[in-house]
């Protein structure tokens, strides 16, 4: 490889990590054209084939989970498996020899970063969710900067090294605020847009569609529902709406997200940090639905917003179709104040916060030897 400045970006392959990583890589691309972008992923599915299409970046995978349960065959064998993944970090590290390297968590961004941290290289990393996850706990005593998304995200990292950036959130969600605020809507059905994201669809799917049936005729005619179903059988959801006399459109996945986002009145979803700062995008009301198996992180999210009174929190463990019926009519005949939820959110909003995680790496770049 030639001498060109070289920014490596390490992520999981989620939506929650890859997301932000994404919009950081194509903010250095803007803002420092000639800076060549390689991303860390431990692989790469079939949304980030296609959204990487056309994007002057280089993406790798290397997979590097955590080894667990080292006594049994499998865990020797995954042991090898993250001996081999380790080796492929380290001829990677040699190959592009970065001069930045910034982590938005995950196991296999720890094992590079601290290599760039034993190599001399600056490390920034991003934490997306109110409470630290363990990778990024961990990595804050080492790295040089750490960006949060939450203005006090709960961590112990020194002071000094913390600074609020916000949510890299895709510029499509802001693109579409725009043409919502300058938009009047045009039905007037109160519409709910419900999904359950990349993980743990199933349950809210179950949940929504039986309290959509606890409804009476007159408060089904005032509502539509757009439900992105996940893996779960789109026709029989279609036929299930189409029975409840139920306005509604159905899909499995939809690439117009933001959209969606901007015609909705209501989002009933989890709250990981990527759905929570695009509900705060759009200064949405909500209904969140914790992921029960992830640390804690989602349930932390949701209660900033409940704080905030956007949203209303259902655990997992509480949700039934009663429970959600009784939470969907509230946000429904109740005026919640708008203007105070917009007043709220716009503390955690920063449209710029890509870019402004590109200046802290930036400033890092430059705070170093000259480049060779």
């Amino acid at each position: 490889m030639s001498g060109q400045l070289r920014v490596l970006i390490c992520s999981g392959a989620t939506g929650g990590h890859f997301y932000p990583a994404f919009c950081v890589a194509q903010a250095f691309k803007t803002i420092h054209a000639e800076t060549e972008v390689h991303i860390l992923l431990n692989k790469i599915p079939e949304f980030i084939s296609k959204l990487m299409q056309g994007e002057s970046m280089t993406v790798h995978a290397v997979r590097l989970s955590a080894p667990r349960n080292l006594i049994s065959w499998k865990g020797i064998i995954c042991l090898l498996e993250w001996l081999q993944g380790f080796i492929r970090s380290i001829v990677l590290m040699v190959r592009v020899k970065p001069k930045l390297i910034i982590g938005f968590g995950s196991f296999g961004s720890v094992i590079t970063a601290l290599l760039g941290v034993f190599s001399g290289i600056p490390v920034l990393i991003h934490e997306q969710n109110a409470v630290a996850g363990r990778a990024n706990q961990f990595l804050g005593i080492w790295a040089d900067r750490i960006a949060v998304s939450f203005p006090e995200t709960d961590a112990v990292w020194p002071k000094n090294k913390v600074f609020w950036s916000g949510f890299p959130v895709r510029k499509s969600f802001i693109q579409a605020r725009e043409r919502y605020e300058k938009a009047s809507k045009a039905d007037q059905s109160f519409t709910i847009l419900v999904f359950g994201g990349s993980q743990g669809a199933k349950r809210i799917n179950r949940e929504f569609l039986g309290a959509m049936g606890l409804f009476s005729f007159a408060e089904k005619s005032e509502v539509a529902v757009i439900h992105i179903t996940g893996n779960d059988d789109v026709q029989a959801f279609r036929k299930a709406y189409e029975h409840l006399g139920i306005c509604a459109e159905v899909s499995q996945y939809s690439e117009e997200i933001a959209e969606l986002f901007s015609r909705a009145d209501l989002v009933v979803a989890r709250s990981g940090a990527g759905t929570v700062f695009e509900l705060v995008t759009f200064a949405k009301k909500s209904i969140l639905i914790p992921y029960p198996h992830a640390q804690g992180h989602q349930k932390n999210n949701a209660e900033w917003m409940v704080r905030f009174g956007s949203a209303m929190m259902i655990e997992e463990s509480d949700l039934t179709p009663e429970r959600l019926k009784d939470a969907i009519l509230d946000f429904k005949n109740n005026h919640f104040n708008q203007q105070k939820i917009n007043n709220n959110t716009s503390r955690l909003r920063n449209d710029e916060a890509a870019e402004t995680i590109v200046q802290a790496g930036w400033d890092l770049i430059c705070q170093k030897k000259p480049m060779n």
